[in-house]
């Protein structure tokens, strides 16, 4: 019997995310794709103390995700690895390069976070391809980037 074509498009994307999951690649990391938007980057901390310890923060934490595979990361709890929400609900819409945007973004995108500064800050970034460099597209600094909900 035939598969019909939704049904390989199925195969094909659960197959992506089992790839994407197992890879062994080391994390890598680009701010190529950084928001504009100020609440959403590094303009986001506006006391210059807390934006040190910030600065110090991510630097080790930026360390320290690098030292490991994403198939590492992906098999941690929230509060040390690597989450997942749809671009769709993220509550800022990205700013920056509108021919990145419309490509890669789509509301189904998924949006990889990592936690750091004594879980109050988020790394917020995309994945282009299933085992490639984390594209950084913002920060979550006082829990407004997303419903944190449960």
């Amino acid at each position: 019997m035939a598969i019909k074509r939704k049904e390989k498009q199925k195969i094909s994307k659960n197959k992506m995310n089992a790839e994407e999951v197992k890879c062994s690649q080391y994390v890598s990391f680009s701010f190529r794709y950084l928001t504009t938007n100020n609440d959403h980057n590094f303009k986001g901390i506006k006391d210059k103390n807390k934006k040190n310890k910030m600065y110090e923060d991510l630097n080790e934490r930026l360390q320290e995700i690098s030292s490991d595979t994403y198939k590492y990361w992906t098999s941690q709890d929230k509060r040390r690895g690597m989450t997942t929400i749809p671009y769709s609900k993220l509550k800022f819409s990205w700013q920056g390069n509108p021919k990145f945007r419309d490509k890669l973004l789509t509301k189904d995108q998924p949006v990889y976070k990592f936690r750091f500064g004594n879980q109050d800050y988020r790394l917020l970034g995309i994945k282009i391809g299933s085992c490639s460099t984390f594209y950084i597209i913002g920060f979550d600094f006082n829990f407004s980037a997303y419903d944190h909900g449960s």
